[in-house]
């Protein structure tokens, strides 16, 4: 089984682990890859938390499937062994103000948060902040965008006898 930055949009994380655990087979494994908290992504998730309503006391935040220690007390008991790998994804863009153009049409979390806080008049603040992060967390000198958003791979196996 194999989840890109997928499975971290489920809102109930433990259950979501619990499945995966329960439906790999004996022997088989379990990919997932998503954004760190600390990251470029889960800084834009703060971001947008800070101007939509809170998720539901049930519900978990995205970017912690980008974290070991989350996932390690998810997998917790379920005899799925786990390893993990870092990664940088570059993000490239003609522009900071090309990377915010692109992730409020086309990178869904923020196309909803766009959509919401529009209506409500406050997305050009917003916005100003996900442009400020470009912009800070840019590595470019030449006008262009150049940054890394770090994302956690980890893989589970489970043993054959399981």
């Amino acid at each position: 089984m194999l989840s890109a930055f997928g499975v971290q949009f489920a809102p109930r994380h433990e259950i979501v682990a619990q499945e995966l655990a329960r439906v790999c087979r004996p022997g088989g494994r379990i990919g997932i890859v998503n954004w760190t908290p600390e990251g470029q992504v889960g800084e834009l998730f703060k971001i947008m938390g800070r101007y939509l309503p809170p998720p539901p006391d049930f519900a978990s935040p995205p970017p912690l499937w980008g974290d070991e220690e989350h996932v390690r007390g998810l997998f917790e008991g379920t005899g799925i062994e786990l390893e993990f790998a870092r990664g940088q994804n570059p993000w490239r863009f003609d522009s900071p103000e090309h990377y915010v153009v692109f992730m409020e049409t086309n990178y869904r979390p923020t196309v909803k948060a766009r959509e919401r806080l529009t209506a409500e008049g406050r997305w050009d603040e917003c916005r100003g902040e996900i442009l400020a992060l470009a912009e800070r967390r840019n590595e470019a000198t030449d006008g262009s965008l150049l940054m890394h958003a770090g994302y956690l791979v980890a893989v589970g196996h489970k043993s054959d006898t399981a």
